[in-house]
């Protein structure tokens, strides 16, 4: 059984108008949801996530993160390489808010044998043709 996990992460961020970047802004990042990750493993994540919303979307502070675990039978369509040592992968959904859009990622975490833990961020994440799948992990039509 999954205990729901609630974490709120504070973070402190510069804005990047040179008149707001001498005075660092603290805001608060919403996380709620079920997740595999530790707290450490979250911020990590999220600081891969902020460089996605800077370059790729234009608003680099989330607002909130809903995060789900996917079943032990979801396999993505182009599922990132394991790194060397990796156990088999825990996919999860997180559907993260920028400048008021829901935007879907999709986390993979892997435990490595050594110790640890690697993951891969993928945006966007394409679920429909992800889930697309029966429980035998057939493609549906």
């Amino acid at each position: 059984m999954r205990i729901p996990t609630l974490i709120v992460l504070a973070c402190t961020f510069v804005i990047g108008d040179d008149a707001l970047a001498q005075r660092p802004q603290r805001q608060q990042l919403s996380f709620t949801g079920t997740t595999s990750a530790s707290e450490m493993l979250i911020q990590d994540v999220m600081r891969n996530v902020m460089d996605i919303g800077d370059d790729d979307l234009g608003c680099p502070m989330p607002e909130s993160v809903v995060a789900d675990v996917l079943p032990p039978g979801f396999q993505p369509t182009d599922p990132a390489p394991a790194p060397k040592g990796a156990r088999k992968p825990v996919y999860e959904r997180w559907t993260i808010e920028f400048c008021g859009d829901e935007i879907p990622f999709l986390m993979t975490f892997w435990t490595m044998d050594q110790g640890g833990t690697s993951f891969d961020v993928d945006y966007p994440f394409q679920e429909l043709a992800a889930s697309a799948m029966d429980e035998g992990g057939t493609r549906l039509q």
